[in-house]
């Protein structure tokens, strides 16, 4: 019983300082500029997708009419 107050507010000291050491510092972005560079094309000129594709989502990627 007389250590149950110290304990208890160790603990929470041991939370808050987990929880603030989580946290990411919020410095402004930078915005993103895309100079010179222009995305892959296919021979007839439509955007080309190839790749990975990742269906690993219960919602299909092309649904039923």
């Amino acid at each position: 019983m007389r250590y149950r107050i110290p304990a208890l507010i160790g603990m929470l000291v041991v939370v808050a300082v987990a929880t603030l050491a989580g946290q990411t510092s919020s410095s402004p972005a930078q915005p993103r500029t895309a100079k010179g560079w222009t995305p892959p094309r296919t021979a007839d000129g439509h955007p080309d997708f190839q790749g990975v594709w990742n269906f690993s989502t219960l919602t299909p990627l092309e649904r039923p009419a």
